[in-house]
């Protein structure tokens, strides 16, 4: 079964056994629209182009809500500290 996946930025079809979205966010339950959402990405695309499954590794079925927020966890889990406390002091004297 062909379907579409996305994988460092480049899209291209998969040949694979089985459904890859199920139609419901892993994270909040919702049944809508989802995207896999990987956390690590352990290929270079040419290796995903010889084996699809590798594609599958380390993903999760997301909405778009969902998923966004584990885009801003992967990013926040990249920055230095010190800024994440830095903007978090900035946000509480702006608010307050």
């Amino acid at each position: 079964m062909k379907q579409w996946i996305t994988y460092r930025g480049k899209g291209f079809k998969v040949d694979v056994p089985y459904k890859i979205r199920k139609g419901r966010c892993k994270c909040c339950g919702k049944k809508c629209w989802t995207n896999l959402h990987h956390w690590a990405y352990k290929y270079k695309v040419k290796e995903i182009r010889k084996n699809h499954l590798l594609a599958l590794e380390n993903t999760t079925e997301l909405c778009l809500p969902c998923h966004d927020v584990a885009n801003s966890l992967n990013l926040l889990s990249k920055t230095d500290k010190r800024i994440i406390n830095k903007l978090f002091k900035l946000k509480y004297e702006t608010l307050s």
